[in-house]
């Protein structure tokens, strides 16, 4: 009978043993759950809010602050490798901004930004944003609104509207021989947008353009040439008669036409 007895319960707990998981395979799982629920709290969100501000020569990227974040990451793309490269590492969360210098003037760049967290001795980084963004350029606008008034049969005048940020312009008048524009004078001063011409022929006609400068970093930006203006002069004789190109067949005797 105590045979009987302890046969069966040693089959109970054979039996109770088996129906429960093994300790190995219960820690193992267990551990493994814990690792990816802490990875996925520990790392920061996505940079959000991105924005970039550029200058000629300067970038300020900004962005909103992520929380629980230790840092930031940022990165510029490289054309020649045609990788981003890390540019600088921002320690604390409330600086969520960097300002880029020694830039190029007219030149189109590519940012990433991302969050970090140090915990227990491991890094957990956040996912990249990106941005682009063109540099502003030295270099003027097209002159436009450019006339031309003849005030005698020898002298005229130009006048255009400003350009904003230019430092002066140029003048140039059409040669028919060289069949090229030559430069006929150099007018300093953004705010100074007329040019007196003198020595011209009379009834003669002349072609005119006019281009903005400006100077930055030792270098001078020339702007697009304007659209061609013509000036034509006129004929004045012994009698104070004004006679224009249409008037040609009709000149008095003893007043020649230069």
């Amino acid at each position: 009978m105590k045979k009987a007895i302890i046969t069966t319960f040693a089959a109970l707990i054979m039996a109770a043993s088996q129906a429960l998981p093994a300790a190995d395979t219960f820690t193992a799982f267990t551990s493994d759950t814990a690792v990816t629920a802490h990875a996925a709290d520990y790392t920061p969100a996505k940079i959000n809010s991105l924005s970039a501000k550029a200058s000629y020569t300067k970038v300020t990227l900004s962005w909103a602050e992520i929380s629980g974040a230790n840092g930031y990451r940022v990165y510029i793309y490289d054309a020649k490798t045609k990788k981003y490269k890390k540019l600088t590492t921002i320690s604390g969360s409330s600086t969520a901004s960097y300002k880029v210098t020694g830039l190029t003037p007219a030149t189109g760049y590519r940012f990433k930004v991302r969050a970090y967290r140090k915990v227990n001795g491991k890094t957990y980084w956040g996912k990249t944003a990106a941005i682009s963004v063109t540099t502003k350029s030295y270099t003027p606008a097209q002159v436009k609104g450019v006339s031309a008034t003849p005030f005698t049969d020898t002298a005229g005048a130009l006048s255009w509207t400003k350009v904003a940020n230019a430092n002066g312009y140029r003048v140039y008048v059409y040669n028919t021989a060289t069949k090229k524009y030559k430069k006929v004078a150099t007018v300093s001063g953004g705010d100074n947008t007329n040019y007196d011409i003198t020595g011209l022929k009379a009834l003669t006609s002349y072609r005119y353009k006019v281009r903005a400068y400006r100077k930055a970093g030792g270098k001078t930006y020339w702007g697009k040439p304007s659209k061609a203006v013509t000036l034509t002069t006129y004929h004045e004789d012994n009698w104070g008669e004004v006679y224009g190109p249409d008037d040609w067949g009709v000149l008095p005797p003893g007043n020649p036409v230069y």
